[in-house]
C-alpha cells in the first residue's frame, strides 16, 4: 500500500493515482464509502426526519429512498414569514403561509442553498447517489493519523448544477469516520474550501458534526490541502454550526 504526502510530491502523487485506480478500482472507494455511511448513520435507514437550526433558520427534513421533502424557515428583513419547500416535485416558496409565485432563475437559486445546507447534513449518506463517481485515490496521514482518502465527482445527468465540482473525502481508517473534506466548486466565481470536522457528537445514534471551513481559493490542487492545513497554511473562514433539535430514523 502507498503512503505519500502529496504537497511535495504532486506529479509522484499522479501517477500513483493512475496506478491505484487502474488497481484498485471503485469497489474500494464503495467498501470505504459503505463503511463510513454505517459508522455515521447506522447503515442505511429507509427513513430519515430531522429538524435542526443553521444560521439562524430552521429546517427540516424528510427523506426515504425515493422521496426527500426539505424546508427553511426564516423571517425576512420586514418580518414576512418566509417558508421555503423543496421536494420531488419541486420548489415552492411561502410568504405569510400563503404561496407565491417567483421567477425561475430565484427558485433554481432558493433549491440550490436548500439543496447545499442538506447535502452537508446528510454526509456521508449522499456519496451513494446515482450520480456520483467514487474514485479511491490511496492512504495518507494528516496530523499523525491515517486515512483512505476517496474523490467524489458527478455524472451530468442526475448531478444537479453543480455536477462539474469534485469533492475530496478523508476518511479516518480505523473508524470510517468522515475527518475531513475539501472541494473545488465553480458557481459565485469559484473557489476551493477545505473542513475540518468539529464537535462531533451522537444523536439517538447518528453521528453529527460541525465544520471549521478554511478558504483555500489561492491553491491549484486540491491534493494539497491537507499539507497546507497540517503547516497552518490555510484561512479560516468560518464555522458551520449545526444546532439538531430531533432526529427519527425508521
Amino acid at each position: 500500500m502507498f503512503k505519500i504526502k502529496y504537497q511535495k510530491h504532486r506529479y509522484l502523487f499522479i501517477l500513483v493515482t493512475i496506478l491505484l485506480w487502474e488497481c484498485k478500482g471503485d469497489d474500494k472507494a464503495q467498501d470505504i464509502v459503505d463503511k463510513s455511511i454505517e459508522a455515521h448513520w447506522g447503515g442505511y435507514p429507509g427513513r430519515i426526519g430531522m429538524e435542526f437550526e443553521f444560521r439562524n433558520i430552521h429546517y427540516t427534513l424528510l427523506k426515504t429512498q425515493q422521496e426527500f421533502r426539505y424546508t427553511r424557515e426564516f423571517k425576512d428583513t420586514v418580518g414576512i414569514a418566509i417558508r421555503d419547500v423543496l421536494s420531488n416535485e419541486g420548489f415552492q416558496r411561502y410568504m405569510d403561509g400563503k404561496p407565491v409565485e417567483v421567477p425561475q432563475n430565484r427558485a433554481t437559486a432558493y433549491s440550490n442553498s436548500i439543496n447545499s445546507v442538506m447535502y452537508f447534513m446528510l454526509l456521508p449518506l449522499l456519496l451513494n447517489d446515482d450520480a456520483v463517481i467514487k474514485n479511491y485515490i490511496g492512504e495518507v496521514e494528516v496530523k499523525g493519523t491515517p486515512y483512505y482518502l476517496v474523490e467524489i465527482s458527478f455524472r451530468k445527468k442526475g448531478g444537479g448544477k453543480d455536477y462539474d465540482d469534485v469533492y475530496l473525502y478523508w476518511f479516518n481508517k480505523d473508524t470510517f469516520l468522515m475527518d475531513y473534506l475539501a472541494y473545488d466548486f465553480h458557481v459565485d466565481g469559484g473557489g476551493k474550501r477545505f473542513r475540518e470536522a468539529i464537535n462531533r457528537r451522537e444523536v439517538n445514534g447518528v453521528v453529527i458534526q460541525d465544520y471549521r471551513n478554511y478558504k483555500a481559493d489561492h491553491v491549484e490542487d486540491l491534493f494539497t490541502l491537507d499539507g497546507l492545513f497540517e503547516d497552518g497554511k490555510l484561512e479560516p473562514l468560518s464555522e458551520i454550526e449545526n444546532s439538531v433539535i430531533d432526529l427519527v430514523l425508521k
